[in-house]
């Protein structure tokens, strides 16, 4: 057996790689975007393959989604795999997966024409959200909040289009927020030019979002959002807490992690949704409809481990808390190594 992991700084590689050292698993770290890679894979005989790409970079991303396929075609394990990733950090491809697996989720509309959009706009209540299909941490949302509102943005995505990679100032407000709270800030200035450098080259790649116009109804009531995240046979749980004056949860920052405040609806339902999805790994966000239903929002494969690792514990599928603090990318190496 080997194992394969593409090295990337600060992803889930450093812990892949610290705990196959820890363990003396046989591995090595592998570039999967050398030009000659599959006859590597070949070469070296790998079993297991794991990579955390970076999704801010859209040819990356895209190169990821590919792999995954051509892996699983050649036998080998691998994380992500293709029902993992095919929809990750894509709303649109979301949208329809689940609704083709009858997940519930928030009411959303996808418009490819601006006339459809804007008769749409013409005929619907609001607020709405506005989203674009990609980003993490509320990045390309907002709220709508009257149908002049939505005719602009509907004009601008048939038009010119949007920037889907903010800019290093983005969000700045939470951002500083963060930093205080987790104390990092010699280390973020450390990263400083480096951030800049890598945010600067993807906003250079990244194709303006455009020929399409994305709205979620819009949930009041909200105050937080649950995050469940589904990996094997655990499902890790916390709330996300609303920003100020605002009405997005993700990113953040305000996190409560006690188990008794978790309403296991969600988690059947996360647990459900994987299953029929076929994936290794889910984080979903739910909020609550008008009849305090909960309703999935989106899901990625990817998100911060340590805040998952921070969880108390799990619940396993028959919905018994097991006690415990587990990193989500040991979660997903030993589920690899048990099919493999």
């Amino acid at each position: 057996m080997m194992i394969c992991i593409h090295p990337r700084p600060e992803s889930f590689s450093d812990r892949w790689i610290e705990i196959c050292k820890q363990r003396q698993l046989p591995f090595t770290t592998l570039d999967l975007l050398e030009t000659n890679i599959l006859r590597r894979l070949r070469e070296v005989n790998a079993t297991i393959v794991l990579f955390h790409l970076p999704y801010e970079n859209p040819v990356i991303a895209l190169r990821g989604k590919h792999l995954s396929k051509l892996m699983g075609f050649m036998g080998i394990k691998v994380f992500p795999n293709e029902q993992t990733g095919w929809h990750f950090d894509d709303k649109l491809a979301q949208k329809y997966l689940f609704e083709a697996f009858e997940i519930p989720c928030c009411p959303t509309y996808c418009f490819y024409s601006r006339q459809a959009a804007l008769d749409w706009a013409a005929a619907t209540p609001f607020p709405k959200v506005w989203k674009l299909a990609t980003g993490a941490g509320s990045d390309n949302v907002r709220l709508v909040r009257s149908q002049a509102d939505a005719r602009r943005l509907i004009h601008r995505a048939f038009g010119p289009g949007f920037q889907p990679i903010r800019s290093i100032f983005g969000d700045f407000r939470t951002r500083v927020f963060q930093h205080q709270k987790r104390r990092d800030w010699a280390e973020t200035v450390r990263r400083l030019p480096r951030t800049i450098a890598e945010v600067s080259f993807a906003r250079k790649l990244a194709a303006r979002e455009r020929g399409y116009a994305y709205f979620q109804d819009f949930m009041p009531g909200n105050d937080y959002d649950t995050r469940i995240t589904v990996i094997g046979d655990r499902a890790f749980a916390f709330r996300r807490f609303v920003r100020p004056e605002d009405f997005r949860a993700s990113g953040s920052g305000r996190i409560d992690w006690d188990p008794k405040a978790i309403d296991l609806q969600c988690v059947e339902i996360a647990y459900e949704a994987v299953q029929r999805i076929g994936a290794q790994c889910l984080a979903f966000d739910f909020i609550y409809d008008a009849q305090r239903k909960p309703v999935v929002v989106e899901i990625s494969y990817g998100f911060a481990a340590q805040v998952v690792h921070q969880c108390p514990g799990f619940w396993d599928p028959n919905l018994v808390f097991q006690k415990g603090c587990v990193w989500p990318q040991d979660a997903i190496l030993d589920d690899l190594l048990k099919k493999a």
